[in-house]
């Protein structure tokens, strides 16, 4: 330890003598270890940090069909009640899902995410609120309809933490909400990374949840309406096993009581994915294909700015070769010179790392508030570095300093006395003829073939994005104007939506300029696509199950305002669009066609959607194509 304070006094002295130097190293190094660090962070909320309470004890509970394993589905509010009651293996069981709603942006509305949950919700993930209070089992209760919410903590932070913002309301789907709660700070559920806007009770799910998140469309006191989520913590001492054994019991019992809609359904518990929320188990091998993918992409910037340092190190080193070798004349050990060069190093890897720490900082504030204007979800990525981001930060220091500090201070340390001692101060005069293939050019090739394997790859990415912007989608997008109606948002119901949708419709087709205005469901390459089971009526054997297929509804005009034409048959008409009680008509996909219709014509046969009811004794809807 005595020798080293004087090699860092030593350096600090070497280093401001040539402040040319520092400062290029110095930012080198902050660019590759702020990309390290930057890339760190997200990594770091996605699948090192800790979420928060003692969510990451917890446990997923699914639902499957016993002949079918792959089968899964979520709970009921009902069978969830049963299973809360009954179980009797669980510390804590929760259920939730979440919806689209609208939500008040200056004079529009815009769409985002909530989050509905049982009133266990928070006690179950071991958080409490940072102000107010959590739900309660009345506001849970199936029909409620209490409006209460809890916001989440950085709307309490943009209204100054004033106390008596509980008590205010929020507008959500032209209703006013009463602010009951406030989340603590960056939670984000069951899940790292992104979090609802808000959170409301499940007793408001009848008046909230959009149809797209509603299964089969019935209310929350339905069993049959398999929409939610439950994950639970197991009691201590209970093993999964041993839990697993119990929920079978609960299931058979399930089963008994409730035949038509828990036939063949049996209990299982998993463990939670990080990065999503489903009701079939999933692991996280995919998102840690794609951190690895990213560290090492960062690694090599890292990498070829400890070449780029290394190769002005040695430069440098040039003019330092007849110092290294007085001090080697006068008795140095080499030993000693290699830890002062190794430490002037560090100093430098410090200063780069610290530099680094303020450029992530800023680089992942931009680009979490560049993603905020696009998502409507929330991203809970604190810029702020926490321990694992500083303990990484000091790896990458410690690491950059051996890959660009140790090569020069060995080569550094190895001198000809005789030779370099006659040099002058500028390092010249005694400089022997070196390798023709030394370190310097080791250095600059590893470099060279670096930067072009990082340049290839951009030039792959580029011309990949703009393949994807100018591919043709198979429709036209020429002139075409894309409006969102969503009466939904504006708690409109389902006969004062499709008023609405034909209001619209009609003035859009009478106005001049107009060739043609249809509707959807949802858009091509969107953000949200639905899918079903389809197959067809009267099939062959038991075994031919269809096929799985995205789904839209649309109207008439559809298909030509996107300018396209039908293989067969015709588009819909204006009484289809329009009448709740025309007949049952479908437009399918020639793929679909042949799967379902090999060697037939598609049309005028008959097509259903495949339901789990219809294991239930439930018909399913039926269609006839015309393709």
């Amino acid at each position: 330890m005595s020798g080293r304070l004087p090699d860092s006094r030593y350096s600090i002295r070497g280093l401001l003598k040539a402040p040319g130097f520092t400062f290029v190293a110095v930012l080198v190094l902050a660019l590759g270890i702020g990309a390290n660090t930057a890339i760190f962070t997200l990594v770091n909320a996605m699948v090192v940090r800790p979420l928060p309470g003692r969510a990451d004890e917890l446990v997923g509970l699914y639902s499957h069909d016993r002949t079918k394993p792959d089968s899964y589905r979520g709970f009921s509010y009902p069978n969830f009640a049963d299973i809360r009651d009954q179980s009797a293996v669980f510390d804590g069981l929760t259920a939730h899902m979440v919806s689209l709603v609208g939500m008040p942006a200056g004079d529009t509305t815009r769409r985002a995410f909530v989050e509905l949950v049982s009133s266990d919700y928070f006690d179950t993930l071991g958080v409490k609120p940072a102000a107010g209070r959590t739900f309660s089992a009345e506001e849970e209760r199936p029909g409620a309809g209490i409006r209460v919410v809890i916001v989440g903590y950085d709307r309490w932070k943009q209204a100054g933490f004033d106390p008596a913002f509980i008590g205010r309301t929020i507008t959500i789907n032209a209703r006013d909400f009463t602010v009951i709660g406030v989340a603590p700070p960056e939670f984000t559920g069951t899940v790292a990374l992104i979090a609802p806007e808000v959170w409301l009770p499940l007793g408001v799910f009848d008046t909230v949840v959009n149809d797209i998140f509603k299964n089969k469309g019935t209310g929350l006191a339905d069993r049959g309406n398999d929409s939610l989520i439950v994950a639970g913590r197991l009691k201590p001492g209970v093993s999964e096993s041993a839990a697993t054994a119990r929920l079978e019991a609960v299931s058979r019992h399930l089963e008994e009581a409730f035949p038509a809609e828990n036939r063949n359904q049996v209990l299982s518990l998993h463990r939670l994915p990080r990065i999503s929320m489903s009701t079939e188990p999933r692991a996280d091998e995919g998102t840690a294909v794609v951190t690895t993918l990213l560290m090492a992409m960062s690694g090599v910037v890292l990498l070829i700015a400890c070449l780029n340092l290394a190769n002005m190190l040695l430069a440098r080193g040039t003019a330092r070769r007849r110092e290294i070798a007085i001090r080697l004349a006068l008795g140095g050990a080499r030993a000693r010179i290699v830890r002062q060069l190794l430490t002037e190093s560090l100093l430098l890897a410090v200063a780069g790392g610290a530099a680094g720490l303020v450029i992530a900082y800023w680089a992942v504030r931009i680009l979490m508030a560049s993603l905020a204007t696009v998502l409507p979800l929330t991203l809970q990525v604190s810029p702020k570095p926490d321990l694992y981001v500083l303990a990484a930060t000091c790896g990458f220091a410690v690491a950059s300093t051996l890959l660009f500090g140790l090569v020069p201070a060995l080569k550094l340390s190895r001198v000809d006395l005789v030779t370099d001692l006659k040099a002058d101060a500028g390092g010249r005069g005694g400089l022997a003829l070196g390798r023709r293939f030394g370190p310097r050019n080791v250095l600059v090739i590893s470099q060279i073939a670096l930067s072009l394997a990082l340049l290839i790859v951009g030039g792959l990415f580029g011309r990949g994005a703009l393949k994807a912007a100018t591919a043709d989608p198979g429709f036209r997008y020429e002139r075409e104007l894309l409006v969102s109606l969503d009466p939904s948002l504006a708690s409109y119901d389902e006969p004062r939506g499709r008023r609405a949708h034909r209001a619209v419709l009609d003035r859009l087709r009478a106005l001049p300029g107009i060739e043609a205005a249809g509707m959807a469901s949802s858009v091509p390459f969107g953000e949200l696509h639905e899918g079903r089971r389809v197959e067809r009526l009267g099939r062959s054997s038991p075994q031919d199950e269809g096929a799985s297929a995205t789904y839209m509804i649309v109207g008439a005009q559809y298909f030509s305002a996107l300018g396209l034409r039908m293989l067969r048959g015709r588009e819909f008409t204006r009484d289809e669009e329009e009448s709740t009680s025309a007949p049952r008509v479908a437009i399918i996909a020639e793929p679909l066609a042949r799967h379902l219709f090999p060697n037939e014509d598609p049309l005028g046969q008959q097509i259903r959607f495949a339901q789990e009811g219809d294991a239930r004794g439930r018909s399913a809807d039926e269609f006839q194509p015309m393709e």
